[in-house]
């Protein structure tokens, strides 16, 4: 009862957190944030340019406030020379505190980032950086790149331990950012992905009027820009439902993603949990009180009546639930670090030891109690007194044979759990093994933006290293992890077009991953600008019979000369299928690629960090192929690891449950036992007899399983363009274990009553 009842807490405390995003703030309903978008380029964000919500507020009538955000990874907060590297450094406008509800420690919110060079910190900050939080006044350097400024101290928040979308170590002024970072503007219309822009609209706001009069704004201001050419539009959405919308945005990890496929399926997972604990408590309090019939017949000769055999039952099973709780909370703090590895959250403790939630969980703890002893309470309170005495079961549920029923539900839960485990796994199995169409083992990834001019010099002293096999620059890497798509079209042909991957690529970059060539060439050196290789869906795309030396259209204005066509590879996770592709050459230098001798690895890594710090001061970003390919399949691995988990607490309640039914089974059939062994029966005989009914029950039980497992992983694995078939392998297997499973949980019990002294079973009659 205590496994189950924590493993239903863990999930129920997941639920309700996702579900709690931001509900605590004072403004939530009048909250909405901006996305802009464009059909052009198949592409959606959370993003929009800097100056847009400013003009909105200015021009359009139902916005009241705005809030523009800014999170920024290379921000470096310096005290004294020592140096403090925080996740969440934020650049917002003043109006952050009076959307976002924040509770002060130290100062106020109404001047907190009045000044360009004032800072609010958090309070888990203040004591890392200065030991306390009486800090007003102090100061600290802020530090992006080469460029650092010196902010006062005006306030100090509460560390945010809600479910919220903002949960900051520092917020610094938007202006700050405009003179440490030359990549921000705060007049630049035409930069798209600069800023989170978020709303306070009053009751009665028009949004499909702000939305069209956001495009106007922006297109107006965009007129005379010749690089301007996609049709951007504006989505206003309310707070509460950005959560669940977030998922597409690849390029914007800190957003919350709510995805209820996972909320419906984890939901699923508690109430089957529950229901085997209260299936074993069933069977296995069945099974104690087959052996107190004397005590149940006794109380009802003496004249107790069926509601107080009842009472007594449900009373006695409330108190056992109830004992389960304690053990089920230790249980929950002994899993839960493991829990929210599988559901990807960090789950403050303060948010589920409230009153309320422990509330809720005696509430759902009693219950439980009730559902589960009522069943033994209407069928002990009924039972005639005399068959008591003569251990004669014949009840209603005996009739039905629901011991056989509930212990079937156990199974088909389980044996359900083995083959979708078995599903994910060969699933994920072959994400590892399919040829993507290039190179993908020994190979790590450099990004260069913090060394912008000296790109060549880390290269060249890289290269005659003797565990580095291959260098080369490029901009973009496969697998396209974060690429949009664009409008591509044939320049002959403009009707001929389709929606393209384009990734920006270096040189020598298709060579070094072994990309394979049919058409034309690989560019080495040179002048390859608006050069292109297409793949050999793209060619099918556009008509083309051979494209080399043929011109395509971007945008319908840019062209590119194709200069060579590759085989088809997997732009992108095994999710899609193969897609057109136009690879765009050039001089690009913002990544640099590796490709390494594994034999050499860590003395390949010392040297490349010691070869970054003769050129920069700034961290470097190493990511390694494998582990880019892996974080495309996070999901998958975090819910296969989840249904494993399940999976191993179904079969111990299942086995615990099948135990209480063996039990009770050998109980109720001791004399028949006793006069089968004194007439010859031997002890493997007696043990087939009692397992012949546990095996049939699981042939039935794996009737019912096998499509309804079938049906649910087949949903599943329609997320992918490349999935395993669900043969007739992975059911023999699942078989297999579910009969080893329930074979060692019975023989057991089974062995031990067939080589019972028969005199013992029968010296009462």
């Amino acid at each position: 009862m205590a496994i189950g009842l924590a493993v239903s807490f863990c999930i129920i405390i997941y639920i309700t957190h996702e579900l709690s995003y931001d509900k605590h703030l004072e403004n939530y309903d009048n909250i909405y944030r901006v996305d802009s978008h464009s059909s052009d380029l198949q592409w959606r964000q959370a993003l929009t340019n800097i100056p847009l919500a400013a003009e909105a507020k200015r021009t359009i009538p139902g916005i009241d406030n705005f809030v523009r955000l800014r999170k920024d990874s290379k921000a470096k907060l310096i005290l004294d020379r020592k140096e403090f590297k925080f996740d969440n450094t934020y650049f917002a406008d003043p109006s952050v505190f009076d959307i976002f509800s924040f509770d002060f420690l130290r100062g106020n919110h109404t001047a907190a980032l009045s000044d360009p060079y004032s800072a609010v910190i958090t309070e888990s900050t203040a004591r890392k950086c200065f030991g306390n939080t009486d800090i007003i006044g102090q100061s600290l350097n802020v530090q992006i790149d080469s460029n650092s400024a010196t902010v006062i101290i005006t306030g100090v928040i509460k560390d945010e331990k809600m479910p919220a979308t903002l949960v900051p170590d520092a917020i610094l002024p938007l202006e700050l950012i405009y003179k440490l970072d030359k990549f921000y503007k705060p007049d630049d219309w035409f930069a798209l992905q600069k800023v989170h822009t978020y709303l306070y609209l009053s009751e009665n706001a028009d949004i499909k009027k702000i939305e069209k009069e956001l495009k106007i704004i922006n297109d107006d201001k965009n007129k005379d820009n010749e690089g301007f050419v996609i049709n951007l539009e504006f989505s206003v959405i309310p707070l509460r439902d950005t959560y669940f919308t977030n998922e597409g945005y690849a390029v914007i990890p800190w957003l919350p993603i709510i995805n209820f496929e996972n909320i419906f399926i984890y939901s699923g997972i508690a109430i089957l949990i529950l229901l085997l604990a209260c299936i074993n408590f069933i069977v296995l309090t069945s099974a104690r009180y087959s052996v107190r019939n004397t005590e149940i017949g006794v109380r009802k000769v003496i004249g107790a009546k069926r509601t107080d055999i009842a009472r007594q039952l449900i009373t006695e099973s409330v108190l056992t639930s109830i004992l389960a709780l304690p053990l089920a909370l230790i249980f929950i703090e002994l899993i839960f670090s493991f829990f929210e590895e599988i559901i990807n959250r960090q789950i403050h403790s303060s948010f589920y030891t409230s009153i309320y939630f422990l509330a809720g969980f005696i509430v759902i703890n009693f219950l439980v109690g009730i559902i589960s002893g009522s069943y033994n309470a209407l069928t002990y309170s009924r039972m005639n007194t005399i068959n008591i005495f003569k251990n004669k079961f014949n009840t209603f549920g005996s009739r039905l044979n629901l011991k056989k029923v509930l212990i079937s539900f156990q199974m088909v839960v389980f044996i359900s759990l083995i083959i979708s485990t078995l599903v994910l796994n060969s699933q994920l199995k072959l994400t590892h093994e399919k040829d993507l169409g290039f190179d993908t083992e020994n190979f790590l990834e450099i990004n260069c933006w913090t060394i912008d001019g000296k790109q060549e010099v880390f290269k060249n002293s890289l290269s005659s290293y003797p565990g580095i096999i291959d260098i080369v620059f490029t901009s973009s890497t496969f697998p396209y992890t974060r690429g949009n798509r664009y409008v591509v079209s044939s320049a002959d042909n403009p009707e001929r077009n389709g929606t393209f991957g384009c990734p920006l690529v270096g040189y020598d970059y298709p060579k070094l991953i072994n990309m394979l060539l049919i058409k034309g060439e690989f560019p080495t050196s040179g002048n390859y600008k608006r050069k292109a290789i297409l793949n050999e869906t793209a060619v099918k795309e556009l008509g083309y019979d051979d494209p080399v030396g043929k011109y395509i259209l971007l945008f319908n204005s840019i062209r590119l000369e194709v200069i060579g066509v590759v085989k088809d590879f997997n732009l992108n996770s095994l999710r899609d299928a193969i897609r057109p592709v136009a690879i765009r050459i050039g001089n690009f230098d913002s990544r640099l690629v590796i490709k390494y001798d594994p034999a050499k690895v860590e003395e390949t890594m010392k040297f490349i960090n010691n070869a970054w710090k003769e050129v920069t001061s700034e961290p470097i970003y190493i990511t390694f192929l494998d582990e880019k390919i892996n974080q495309m399949y996070n999901e998958e691995y975090r819910f296969s690891k989840a249904i494993n988990f399940f999976t191993i607490i179904a079969i111990i309640i299942a086995a615990m449950g099948l135990f209480g039914v063996v039990l009770f089974s050998t109980q109720q059939r001791t004399k028949e036992i006793g006069i089968r062994k004194i007439l010859g029966a031997s002890v493997p005989g007696i043990v087939h007899l009692v397992i012949y009914e546990f095996l049939v029950i699981l042939i039935a039980a794996f009737i019912i399983a096998a499509p309804l497992s079938y049906y649910f992983m087949n949903l599943w694995l329609q997320d992918f363009a490349y999935r395993i078939d669900i043969g007739f392998g992975i059911y023999m297997l699942a078989a297999t274990l579910a009969f080893l499973i329930i074979v060692s949980t019975v023989i057991i019990q089974a062995v031990r009553a067939a080589r019972a002294n028969p005199v013992e079973s029968l010296k009462y009659e």
